[in-house]
């Protein structure tokens, strides 16, 4: 029975060590597998048999130890190591690698598996897979660039070929405004011709029908309701135009009242005198002085109002005289760009004029000549921003299908009130046209950002991964994917970096943990053990034989 002990006890070895050299040469063929996590063999004793049993101490002499024959080995357990694979770079924005623990989700939309291989592709509908199986990776779906990672995962689409805009909200100003200037008491002061109302003989008041009206020697002008009345002039040096069309019911004061908004008149006036003239009072400010005020009328063909435009056009020149010239330090910022809902280009043009020793007073028109907000910034004594009283300026967007107002709230807090050049400008605004997404990139909490051709930048969504109570335990099924088993545990599902959760690495896979050295030190271990134990094997037979020989 003992030599035939010993040759099953070799076999077993045997057996147990070629199972050994199939761990390992797994381990080395996946040198180069993605995320691979390679195994370790580990043996157990099969059995002992108990020869003599253990004695127990007496008063007289001491106990003895049992002796046991041991019956072989056999495999234990195949662990797998979950170590650090090292990181590789490979420029694809869509690889993805885990530093530390967990796993990418991926699903056929019926059951999960999970995987440390990231490297996924953008398949034709926008959606993130790995390409090798076409199982989509599972995360969270951003809605409006918020991602809310909680709750159930699911597939992650990157919309490729979308286009976003921005409207602008806040627009932040910088500089200096010269503090040397003069301080504004006045802003321009024109006076135009004296009027009639035909229906009185008297000089026209502002309730004057203009179809009523005449000059002072009682000619009427013409107008007649359906003509268009153009005004022009200049504000600040830059060209105004406007026109306003005469009802039947159409006033001198609402003619009065269309110069002022065509000139953006907010802290001035234009009114109607005593002598039936318009008097225009412009906003003070050499950046607000109003000049070569024109009215002219045509009717519906665009035929002239000859007696009209005599009267206020005389040989094509104003009849409008300066009364009072518009004093005070003004700086004329124009040439600026803000961005509605759907992203248009919208005009910006904002006039600072100095009003106080500490005071300077602004006011934003878009376009040109359609005041959107005014406002008064205060300075301290040393310069610097102190307070403004309205920063929203509120502009008109009807008729162009963009939400409306566009409501920006403008940032002077980085002005100053020197002596010195003006240098205001629009340092920034949040505002951004149209543009379409160029790329993405995955971040180490698995957020996915978007980056468009206009600059901005948009979340789009955020890969998910899971952690197991015993990882060890789950069952690989090929493809570099496992499943859970009866051991694994559950999945714990959440962002990355959060819990025990590792962090992801846009841009680089996980190679595989295989150690060359390592491996093949247990080659030549196991190999050496295969040796031993066919050499057991070989002995066993030599001294069989002998035994068999005693009968001859």
């Amino acid at each position: 029975m003992g030599l035939s002990t010993a040759l099953f006890n070799a076999v077993s070895g045997l057996s147990t060590l070629s199972q050994s050299l199939n761990v390992i040469g797994d381990n080395l063929a996946n040198v180069n597998t993605i995320g691979f996590k390679a195994s370790n063999a580990l043996f157990q004793t099969v059995f002992s048999q108990t020869l003599v049993g253990a004695t127990a101490p007496t008063s007289s002499v001491l106990g003895t130890n049992p002796i046991q024959l041991g019956l072989g080995v056999r495999l234990g357990a195949i662990k797998r190591s979950f170590g650090q694979g090292s990181l590789n770079a490979t420029g694809s924005s869509s690889d993805l690698a885990l530093q530390g623990r967990g796993f990418f989700i991926l699903s056929d939309g019926v059951g999960q598996s999970f995987t440390r291989d990231g490297s996924f592709a953008v398949a034709v509908d926008g959606t993130l897979v790995d390409p090798s199986t076409g199982l989509r990776v599972q995360g969270w779906q951003a809605v409006d660039g918020v991602v809310t990672p909680t709750g159930s995962v699911g597939d992650i689409v990157i919309p490729v070929g979308i286009s976003i805009v921005r409207e602008t909200s806040n627009a932040l100003l910088s500089g200096n405004l010269d503090a040397s200037g003069a301080i504004a008491t006045t802003g321009t002061v024109t006076d135009g011709p004296a009027t009639n109302d035909t229906s009185t003989g008297l000089a026209a008041t502002a309730a004057t029908l203009l179809t009523n009206l005449e000059n002072t020697s009682a000619v009427n002008l013409g107008l007649a309701a359906g003509d268009t009345i153009t005004i022009t002039g200049t504000k600040g040096g830059a060209d105004i135009a406007g026109t306003f069309s005469v009802t039947g019911a159409s006033t001198l004061g609402d003619l009065a009242a269309a110069i002022q908004s065509t000139f953006g008149i907010v802290n001035g006036s234009v009114t109607v005198d005593a002598d039936g003239s318009i008097t225009i009072t412009g906003d003070p400010g050499t950046g607000n002085a109003i000049a070569d005020v024109e009215l002219t009328a045509a009717d519906g063909t665009g035929t002239a109002r000859t007696d009209f435009n005599a009267h206020f056009n005389p040989g094509g020149g104003t009849a409008f005289t300066e009364i009072t010239a518009a004093d005070g330090e003004s700086f004329v910022l124009s040439g600026l760009n803000v961005f509605d809902s759907l992203g248009n280009s919208v005009p910006l043009t904002i006039t600072f004029t100095r009003t106080g020793p500490n005071t300077v007073s602004y006011l934003a028109e878009s376009p040109f000549g359609t005041p959107v907000g005014s406002g008064t910034i205060t300075y301290d004594t040393d310069g610097q921003f102190v307070s403004v009283d309205n920063a929203v300026i509120n502009i008109d967007r009807s008729g162009t299908g963009a939400a409306t107002p566009l409501d920006i709230t403008l940032d002077f807090s980085d002005t100053t009130l020197l002596s010195g050049t003006n240098t205001l400008a629009l340092s920034s605004q949040d505002g951004f046209p149209i543009g379409s997404l160029e790329e993405f990139f995955v971040g180490a909490n698995g957020v996915i950002t978007g980056g468009f051709s206009n600059g901005l930048s948009l979340v789009l969504g955020q890969v998910a991964l899971a952690v197991f109570a015993n990882q060890e335990g789950l069952l690989a099924i090929g493809d570099n994917q496992y499943v859970t088993s009866a051991n694994s545990g559950d999945p714990v599902i959440g962002e990355a970096t959060t819990g025990s959760r590792g962090a992801i690495v846009g841009g680089f896979l996980e190679g595989s943990n295989t150690d060359l050295a390592t491996e093949f030190t247990n080659i030549i271990i196991a190999q050496r053990g295969f040796q031993a134990n066919a050499r057991t094997i070989t002995a066993a037979d030599v001294l069989l034989e002998e035994v068999i020989s005693l009968v001859r």
